[in-house]
């Protein structure tokens, strides 16, 4: 193809798919360079002047950007790595915290509207529970979303992509499905600890497979025994720190 051709070519793509791309690009960068086995290190993140500004700029190019334009895989990989970028520049603005308890009120940093998508000022509940959960309606989005606390399905070290957002998204559900922060199996007392992730959000795990433990089946290895019984364990809200 001559130079031209392809000039031409990229001058047709739509400034916002290139935009996109762009700052998950920056974004999957910045989580390779500080997340280690599901932690971050937000000591060292806060200590890079660049680096705190490259998450500020990535989130910004989120809060002007919006996926209307994308495809279903997409358009989920976008509302993933814009919640999961939006709550790592809130958590870094505030640190050091020991939780993301630590914003007031409580639980605040889900429920005000302290992020932007699509020029659009919302909560990072109303981007979890309204654009992602509802809107796309794919129960296992629960396992890439990440709030920054022990007991969330990790945080990956790479940002999520619509090309292979389907392959990842199934690795996370099965990964937490054997995660004790997940589901603790004792087969003393056929008694499955679950995360209150699917208490929760119950609804939506049922609605995906018939029940919440037959989601989790779908994913676990081995499955649940018939007749398990179920509880459900604390959450543990302490900050998500690499170690």
């Amino acid at each position: 193809m001559k130079p031209i051709t392809i000039l031409l070519a990229l001058l047709a793509i739509p400034s916002t798919l290139l935009a996109d791309a762009a700052w998950q690009r920056d974004f999957d960068a910045l989580l390779r360079k500080y997340v280690v086995d599901g932690g971050v290190h937000y000591a060292a993140w806060k200590a890079s002047p660049a680096d705190l500004a490259a998450i500020d700029s990535v989130v910004n190019r989120i809060g002007a950007d919006e996926p209307s334009h994308l495809g279903r895989n997409d358009k989920l990989a976008f509302y993933i790595d814009a919640y999961n970028a939006w709550i790592i520049d809130l958590v870094l603005r505030k640190y050091p915290i020991r939780s993301i308890k630590d914003y007031a009120p409580l639980y605040g940093i889900f429920t005000a509207k302290n992020i932007r998508l699509g020029g659009e000022a919302m909560s990072l509940n109303h981007l979890e529970k309204d654009l992602v959960l509802a809107g796309i309606g794919d129960a296992r989005a629960h396992f890439g979303l990440n709030c920054a606390s022990r007991s969330c399905p990790v945080l990956i070290p790479g940002a999520y992509f619509g090309s292979t957002i389907d392959k990842v998204l199934n690795e996370r559900a099965r990964a937490y499905m054997v995660n004790p922060y997940g589901v603790r199996f004792s087969g003393n007392k056929n008694t499955a600890s679950l995360s209150m992730i699917f208490k929760w959000d119950a609804d939506d795990f049922t609605n995906a497979a018939g029940s919440v433990v037959a989601f989790i089946d779908k994913y676990r290895q081995p499955p649940l025994p018939t007749g398990v019984k179920l509880e459900f364990q604390p959450y543990d809200w302490s900050l998500n720190e690499a170690k």
